[in-house]
């Protein structure tokens, strides 16, 4: 499953819930998480395993090496959010 340029809240200056992505239904196993940045992988790749009946959401979050200047524990990283 590859999703690409899904919109998330925090893409511009002024937040629009409403052109938010809807969620994808996608089948229950185990899957290869990459994040890129154009081609380069900035997280990943890790394996995600998904239930059967389950909400997730995919978080990524932090700073890229590219910035100069990481402020301490804001590495890029991403987070499975289980929401039932």
């Amino acid at each position: 499953v590859t999703l690409t340029n899904v919109a998330y809240i925090g893409a511009s200056a002024n937040p629009d819930e409403t052109a938010l992505s809807n969620f994808t239904n996608i089948p229950a196993g185990t899957y290869t998480l990459t994040v890129l940045s154009g081609t380069t992988a900035i997280i990943g790749p890790s394996a995600v395993n998904l239930r059967e009946f389950k909400n997730y959401s995919i978080v990524a979050r932090g700073f890229t090496s590219a910035r100069t200047s990481i402020p301490s524990g804001q590495t890029i990283g991403a987070t499975l959010l289980l929401h039932n």
